[in-house]
């Protein structure tokens, strides 16, 4: 075969633009495509002086020839020999191209290329050195601008000859020597020339080195452009090959400055006018796949750096890369003719075969059998896979090029050379596997074509490398890796067509049984028959799936399985939602047939499903109760419901039930990655089944279900007639829904913010007096749901005065206006004296019966806009009693209307000065809602009452008699209980009970002066006890002092009368303690009465009962007559002073002296007295407390811890 077939020269190696740059036959062998030819036209047509875009990202996947492309290009601007592009020219049918490139050279300067490759860590070092190399290729280096790098080379070279003092120490601060240091800045080394600024500064006092203010890379180049024109230059053209490489390495470090070069150098170029400056980067994809991960500032900026660029795709055309698979292999004439006549066959055969298929869609069928010869050896399905596979997968070092034309293992070449002459032989799917198979290993680990290899190489490590059952697994791995399986399916028959005249359809089966049979492949019979690869767990899975089935039984339930997998259980009537601003929907649900059959059509469930309407998928258990079904259905009448069920049956139960079952095997092996992903093959197979199943009724266009509604059968063949079928349901059941322009709030379940807004519209419509835009401000949701339920519907109008009202029948929305009418005549006209159920206005408004239909989400703005005007007039009531008309009220109704009622009250002129009456009375006590401050309501009013009530001291609250000991009102203590026991609402309390405690049935403002001096009396309660009091304590003390004299000046005075030494008794019933306050006493009564009730009563004044002022009253006479009773003798001291010594000889008691620390002494004398057991105990603990601290106290420290208290204690 060798003799017959050879490869063109020119193509073993991959093309590298630097290298090849003068390599004529690269260009002489270059076959070029249509989109090539574009492209190359493209290019040469941007050096017309008036051109723009010249900076561009050549994209294209490996091996589709970028490179080889813009090997041509380069040399077309360079003007080369134009006999070296003579495949260009034969391709080129229109000569367009031929055209411009003559213009071109006949009126243009060649453009000097600057080729730029690799991944250099900088891309200003890349630029610069490939401009030097350019230059110095083409001898034009002395025009090139002296750069930093060099400027530092030559002070470096300045400083050894001028100052060594200077070279000597900046040979001491360099990590390498001097001369290796100079030649790493000549070579533009970034690290070298940093180093050397930060050295710089330290070898020349402070100094920064800046050879050039301003210099950058675009200016280099623009001055360089400049400079060749006068040698015949027109431009520089400059191309960074492989720049994705760069991309790869360095995007996560490359600066700003960077990004930034890039930019400038692409807009420079755009505008570089006659002065030409081209720019083209070739990448593998495009930029923005590159910058997923980095920081948004760099993102934005190399977004900015894409944006520059004009972008050019290498599409694919595969019927164009056959064409140039076929100008590859050359064949020798007579052999190749003598060959096609032997074997005619097998080319018909193929196109017979393959011609039918798709995966020569883009090849016409006349030319089909030609390209099947022209590119033999290659089998039609290895012709499909390569390029497809080298697209994917392919690098430098393995291309499809590369494949067809380099020597060594796995290659066309040694194929080719392997083969004898004139015998059928061609390259299978296997050895492109194994030329591929190095770059498959160095895949991403998670992608599907790094997974296909780690299933062949676990698949294949047992079988030897010439076993049909190891070409197999390659083969359906490739398949797999290319994924285009509507072209070509891993299906046995496609297997075996491929393998089956060499080996024999025979040896192929049997090879694929025992894959099966060994558990290195799973044939998904259930679906689609695809084979799959699979790493044996050594697990028979298919009987643990069997198992699970029985263990269930029927706890799996086929119905609900379906149900659950249905992602398409919503069907919408679109045009009636377009039309009614709304969204409605039928809900589709999988019932069986036994719920059809056992219910005459009707499920039993129908009423708990809250869609607009039902599609019923019935489950037949048979081929028999189908049958019956269909004659069962033309009685199921019921407008909302629509029947599907399967033309023909088939039974899905089985499959249904073992998916349920590998789903729950999957997630117990969860742990065991082989047995899971044997699990999960056969879950995507069972899925597949099942979905499709469901799609036959979901989807009208896969004929494979009829339609019932009211017992006749619709025909569709597309969703959208479905779909129009249910808006005419629609427009029949829900013709009277008001169109309201909402999505926020028009449906049944809102969001909490949802409801947040539409809370202060309800507040808004709820004021007695509305504001202008109901008082909202801004521009947030809630305005926009103002606006849109209640100005744009003419509900709410007002105009620039500030002017505002409510139209509860705008003429713009009749429907609106239908339904707002209906609601005011259900809770006002139409209600009587009994209460009503708030679910008869809901039953209205969303009943399908009534054709109102409306969403949840809105009717409570509605019901405030109706209430608005008869709110005075209603009571709303649940089981706890009555509640306050708000905004959260009709929420709550809006959630469970059945909760709550509705009652008309009679209302009238005197109520309504009644009800102002007490809000000015109780005043202080009233807390306005947001919604209508400075206007109460009767609820508000009776809240205010109560908090009155709590707001008293506890002896008015409980006060019986009055303190001169007459009973107490029998209306006072009638209308203080109505607080106390709270028995009754708001408006019984006020309305009822009330009037009813002074016999009271219309006289409201005789009601109204009742209720005022009562409140009278109970708020001055407290303040008569205290007068009282005071009046007491006068009375008792006053002992002949003067009439006119306050209650402290008498106390004073009395206790002024007592002996001196009584101050430094200590009185067992706390005696000194009452003495003590009226010795501290200011002139403030009141504050004197409350410190003694602290000390007699141990409760303030206030919290009293009606008791305590007795015993208050006994205690201080019996501190008094304690006082008086007291008696004391002077005696001299040692000092000669009086000292007062009360009954030495008959009393046994303590005198002790405290001295502050000012010096200050104070005597304290009280009797010893006996105490109780728990005083023994409480002394013992002391004692024992003392002891326990041993050492650790001092005696003198012991003393001070009693002394301190007992001083707390006297």
């Amino acid at each position: 075969m060798k003799d017959m077939l050879t490869i063109a020269s020119g193509f073993q190696y991959s093309v590298n633009i630097a290298f090849d740059l003068y390599n004529d036959e690269k260009l002489e062998n270059y076959i070029p495509t249509k989109n090539a030819l574009g492209f190359i036209a493209e290019i040469m047509a941007s050096t017309d002086m008036s051109a723009k875009d010249r900076a561009r990202v050549l994209v294209g996947a490996y091996g589709r020839g970028k490179s080889h492309i813009v090997l041509n290009i380069v040399s077309l601007l360079m003007q080369r020999d134009k006999h070296l592009f003579q495949n260009i020219w034969q391709a080129d049918n229109e000569h367009k191209l031929s055209a411009i490139v003559n213009r071109y050279y006949e009126n243009c300067n060649k453009l000097l290329p600057v080729i730029i490759s690799g991944s250099n860590t900088s891309l200003t070092q890349a630029f610069i050195i490939s401009l030097q190399r350019a230059l110095q290729d083409n001898q034009l280096l002395d025009v090139m601008p002296e750069t930093n790098y060099q400027a530092a080379a030559k002070c470096i070279e300045r400083w050894e000859h001028e100052y060594p003092d200077v070279y000597g120490r900046l040979a001491e601060a360099v990590d390498m020597p001097v001369t290796e240091f100079t030649a790493a800045l000549q070579n533009y080394d970034i690290g070298a020339y940093k180093q050397f600024e930060q050295i710089y500064p330290a070898l020349t006092a402070g100094s920064m080195f800046n050879p050039f203010l301003g210099f950058d890379v675009v200016e280099l180049y623009e001055s360089v452009a400049k400079a060749i024109a006068a040698k015949g230059y027109g431009g520089i053209f400059v191309v960074y090959d492989e720049f994705s490489k760069y991309l790869e390495a360095n995007i996560k470090e490359a600066t700003v400055s960077d990004t930034k070069m890039l930019q400038d150098f692409a807009e420079k170029c755009n505008r570089s006018g006659e002065l030409q400056m081209h720019l083209l980067l070739i990448c593998h994809k495009e930029i923005a796949n590159y910058i997923n991960k980095l920081p948004k500032e760099k993102t934005d900026g190399w977004r900015g750096v894409s944006e520059r660029f004009k972008h050019i795709q290498l599409t694919n055309n595969f019927a164009q890369t056959y064409e140039v698979v076929s100008k590859v292999i050359k064949k020798d004439t007579v052999q190749w003719e003598r060959f096609l006549l032997n074997h005619r066959g097998l080319f018909q055969g193929w196109q017979d075969k393959y011609g039918k298929s798709r995966m020569f869609s883009d090849v016409n069928d006349t030319e089909l059998c030609h390209v099947f010869e022209h590119c033999y050896p290659l089998h039609p399905v290895s012709l499909f896979l390569l390029p497809r596979l080298s697209e994917k997968i392919a690098q430098n070092e393995r291309t499809l090029f590369t494949f067809l034309s380099a020597e060594g293992r796995f290659t066309m070449s040694a194929f080719i050379a392997q083969q004898p002459a004139d015998e059928e032989a061609f390259i299978l799917p296997d050895l492109i596997y194994d030329y591929f198979q190095p770059l498959m290993q160095k895949e991403f680990y998670t992608g599907d074509i790094h997974q296909q290899y780690v299933l062949v190489s676990a698949a294949v490590q047992d079988l030897s490398d010439d076993s049909v059952e190891t070409k197999l697994i390659k083969t359906i791995a490739l398949i797999y890796m290319v994924g285009e399986f509507e072209k070509l399916s891993p299906k046995a028959d496609v297997l075996l067509d491929i393998y089956g005249n060499l080996y024999g359809y025979d040896v192929v089966e049997k090879a694929l049984l025992n894959l099966e049979k060994n558990n290195l492949m799973v044939r998904l019979r259930r679906n689609n028959g695809f084979l799959r690869l699979k790493e044996s767990s050594g697990v028979d899975v298919w009987q643990k799936i069997h198992d699970g089935v029985a263990a269930a039984g029927q706890r799996y339930s086929v119905k609900e399985i379906l149900n659950s997998m249905n992602f398409e259980r919503y069907v919408y009537p679109s045009r009636y939602n377009d039309e009614k601003e709304m969204t409605r929907y039928f809900q589709f649900e999988f019932i069986d047939g036994d719920e059809i059959a056992d219910n005459n059509g009707l499920p039993a469930k129908s009423g708990r499903i809250h869609a607009d309407g039902i599609i019923y998928g019935v489950l037949p258990r048979d081929e028999e109760q189908l049958a019956k079904i269909r004659s069962i259905l033309p009685s199921a009448e019921d407008e909302k419901i629509i029947f599907v069920l399967p033309k023909e049956y088939s039974d899905i139960s089985r499959s249904v039930r073992e998916l349920e079952a590998v789903a729950q095997l999957r997630a117990e092996a969860a742990n065991d990655k082989v047995l899971c992903n044997e699990y999960g093959i056969i879950y995507d197979d069972l899925y597949e089944v099942a979905d499709d199943y469901i799609k036959g009724f979901v989807r009208p266009e896969a004929g494979t279900a009829d339609y019932f509604y009211q017992g006749v059968k619709k025909q569709f063949f597309r969703k959208s007639q479905l779909s129009e079928f249910l808006s005419q349901i629609m427009d029949k059941i829900y013709a009277d829904t008001p169109v309201i322009n909402n999505e926020v709030v028009n449906k049944d379940e809102i969001t909490s913010v949802a409801i947040t807004s539409r809370s202060k519209v309800i507040a808004g419509l709820l004021r007695s007096e509305l504001e202008y835009d109901l008082g909202l401000k801004g521009s947030g949701q809630d305005m926009a749901i103002m606006r849109s339920t209640l100005l744009r519907t003419g509900v709410l109008q007002q105009d620039v005065v500030q002017s505002v009202c409510l139209n509860l029948s705008p003429s713009t929305n009749t429907a609106l206006a239908t339904v707002l009418q209906r609601i005011k005549n259900i809770l006002w006209d139409e209600l009587g004296s009994e209460k009503m159920c708030m679910a008869k206005v809901y039953d209205y408004l969303i009943n399908p019966a009534y054709h109102v239909g409306m969403r949840r989400g809105i009717i409570p703005i509605y019901l405030a806009a109706v209430l608005h005007g008869i709110k005075k007039g209603l009571v709303f009531s649940n089981s706890f009693g009555e509640v306050s008309l708000d905004a959260e009220l009709l929420h709550q109704i809006n959630i469970a209307p059945e909760n709550f009622f509705v009652e008309k009250i009679n209302w009238n002129e005197a109520k309504e000065k009644y009800l102002y009456h007490l809000e000015k009375l109780f005043a202080d006590y009233v807390e306005y809602d947001a919604q209508d401050a400075g206007a109460a309501n009767y609820n508000q009013v009776y809240m205010a009452m109560e908090r009155w009530y709590r707001a008293l001291p506890r002896y008015s609250k409980e006060i019986t008699c009055y303190l001169n000991g007459r009973p107490l009102e029998r209306e006072m203590k009638k209308f203080i209980n109505i607080f106390r026991n709270r028995r009754n609402s708001a408006r019984e309390a006020l309305f009822i009970a009330m009037p009813a405690i002074w016999n009271i049935s219309e006289d409201y403002a005789q009601l109204s002066h009742n209720i005022m001096y009562t409140k009278k009396m109970y708020d001055e309660a407290s303040m008569v006890l205290l007068q009282y009091l005071g009046n007491f304590l006068r009375r008792n003390f006053l002992a002949g002092a003067n009439p006119r004299a306050t209650t402290v000046s008498v106390l004073k005075n009395w206790l002024d009368g007592l002996p001196a030494g009584i101050m430094q008794e200590a009185f067992a019933d706390n005696t000194d303690r009452f003495l003590q306050i009226i010795q501290e006493a200011s002139a403030d009564e009141q504050e004197l009465i409350q410190k003694m009730s602290s000390l007699l009563v141990g409760l303030r004044v206030d919290d009293w009962s009606f008791d305590e002022v007795e015993t208050f009253k006994a205690k201080v006479m019996k501190h008094k007559e304690t006082a008086e009773n007291y008696h004391a003798d002077i005696v001299p001291d040692a000092g000669g002073q009086a000292e007062f010594i009360a009954d030495v000889n008959a009393r046994e008691g303590y005198e002790i002296k405290i001295c502050d620390e000012q010096g200050n002494c104070s005597i304290k004398r009280f009797d010893r007295v006996a105490y109780a057991p728990r005083g023994k105990r409480v002394l013992n603990t002391l004692n024992a407390r003392l002891e326990e601290a041993g050492q650790g106290l001092t005696m003198a420290e012991k003393r001070q811890i009693v002394m301190e208290l007992l001083s707390g204690l006297i």
